[in-house]
């Protein structure tokens, strides 16, 4: 799609990827082609971007799980190849340091963003018998997927389990139980990629 967009000339280009965005925004940088990235960011390529503190909105969702009384909670995120999944494991992280909890890597799965991964990775916690009271999934839909997932083996969220998303995706309030997640305000995100490509076009 990138190679697409150059051979169409277009002026600039927003971009936002998946698991591949590393080697993407490395192609989209050797072209003449003014680009933001929204919501990734590359150690590898300097490009202009607009991203949120995830590792400060991981933390604001855990906290608020051990505010509840959670001790042992499970981490099912993206691929850490993400910079927002890897963000958002380390703001996990930092709130369990911060309360002197136990980092259990038997309770910290990683797959994708999607639903069928949050089932399957909270499917794979039951399988083991790991002992776990709240879940912080990496997104929403993981959330979702691990709640359905808890459902089907008879476990009540949150009476039994708590379950904490992220990026309060239009769904999470339609759910029930409604969901427990962190605002990502991603009409102001693209907004000002707009502005920050305008800017660069002159």
């Amino acid at each position: 799609y990138i190679r697409l967009l150059h051979g169409k000339q277009v002026d600039g280009v927003i971009f936002t990827g998946g698991a591949n965005s590393d080697s993407s925004m490395e192609l989209l940088a050797s072209l003449p082609i003014p680009a933001v990235s929204l919501d990734r960011q590359s150690k590898r390529v300097h490009m202009s971007s607009v991203v949120v503190d995830n590792i400060y909105g991981a933390a604001l969702a855990v906290r608020h799980l051990v505010d509840l009384g959670a001790r042992r909670i499970a981490f099912i995120g993206g691929s850490p190849q993400l910079s927002v999944a890897a963000e958002r494991f380390k703001g996990y992280g930092q709130v369990l340091a911060e309360y002197g909890l136990p980092l259990d890597e038997g309770l910290i799965l990683h797959g994708d963003f999607t639903y069928d991964s949050g089932y399957q990775n909270a499917w794979l916690l039951l399988e083991k018998e790991r002992d776990f009271d709240a879940v912080f999934a990496a997104n929403d839909m993981i959330a979702i997927g691990v709640i359905e997932c808890l459902a089907a083996r008879g476990i009540r969220v949150p009476q039994d389990v708590r379950v904490a998303g992220y990026d309060d995706i239009r769904l999470a309030g339609w759910y029930k139980p409604a969901l427990t997640t962190v605002r990502q305000p991603v009409y102001e995100m693209g907004q000002e990629a707009v502005r920050m490509l305008l800017h660069l076009l002159g």
